[in-house]
């Protein structure tokens, strides 16, 4: 049988142990943590004549909506030449009436992730 002084050092380590596992046992039933989809840039100005890339990292694009304007003008345009994955790249041809949105599909029961722009004369 322990002594007082062996006996008090393995009280403190049992309590230590317990303290120290008692978070992990705490999390064993939960998923593995993944960040959020984010686009970026999320909010921006964009200079008539200019292009923006948008880009969504920590999810699969399905598709991008780009809506323009309070009236639906064409104020941005997406241009076809760019191919790269989960991006997108819209050019400001003019000025639009109000501000633009560019959203990014990334599946069902999934929010659409929607970054805001304000194109600017120079």
């Amino acid at each position: 049988m322990p002594t007082g002084d062996a006996r008090r050092f393995i009280w403190l380590a049992a309590a230590l142990l317990a303290v120290i596992t008692l978070p992990a046992t705490a999390c064993v039933a939960t998923t593995p943590l993944v960040p959020s989809a984010v686009i970026v840039p999320d909010i921006i100005e964009v200079p008539i004549g200019s292009s923006q890339v948008f880009t969504v990292y920590y999810g699969t694009v399905l598709r991008f909506t780009i809506q323009a304007g309070k009236t639906g003008s064409e104020c941005l345009v997406v241009d076809p030449s760019f191919d790269a994955v989960n991006s997108v790249r819209v050019i400001a041809a003019r000025t639009c009436d109000g501000m633009a949105y560019v959203s990014a599909d990334i599946g069902s029961g999934r929010t659409p992730l929607i970054s805001a722009i304000s194109v600017v004369e120079r």
